[in-house]
């Protein structure tokens, strides 16, 4: 088990199944270069998030880009879909995959506002990786990178 940053997120894999248990919430992952990659959507704050936990480190960085409520409703409709045994998961992997894919900005090609390392005054152990991205307006947070430690727990 792996227990990140302040206790907010407990890790367990099962290899088996290629299955990442993070809290109550369970999700598929693949592995490339000794890093367990996967993807979330948060419905309540409307982001899709690329999760990648690397074995080397045991840091766990972490993408969040905001999506509109459209994609949120596509999103609902397929986990819908799913549940009523109409669809296989993944179909619903894939598109989180694509989506992230389509909507990640590089943060050094970005020519509007962005803050890097913006948590280096609060946490002197901040990782140098960390980024804010703001929309146009220069208001909104539309993609955010946050890096955590990983201590092992047995």
């Amino acid at each position: 088990m792996c227990e990140f940053e302040f206790g907010k997120g407990l890790n367990s894999i099962n290899e088996k199944e290629k299955i990442i248990t993070v809290l109550n919430s369970k999700f598929d992952y693949r592995v490339q270069n000794d890093e367990i990659i996967y993807e979330v959507v948060d419905f309540e704050n409307k982001t899709l998030s690329r999760n990648i936990l690397n074995l080397n480190t045991l840091k766990k960085s972490t993408v969040h880009i905001a999506i509109d409520s459209k994609l949120i409703n596509e999103f609902e409709e397929l986990l819908e879909k799913f549940e009523n045994k109409k669809i296989n998961y993944q179909l619903i992997n894939k598109k989180k995959i694509n989506l992230f894919q389509e909507k990640f900005i590089n943060p050094s090609d970005y020519p509007g506002k962005k803050i890097m390392h913006f948590r280096k005054s609060e946490w002197p152990k901040s990782d140098k990786s960390e980024y804010l991205i703001f929309n146009s307006g220069g208001t909104d947070v539309i993609q955010a990178k946050l890096v955590e430690f990983c201590e092992i727990k047995n």
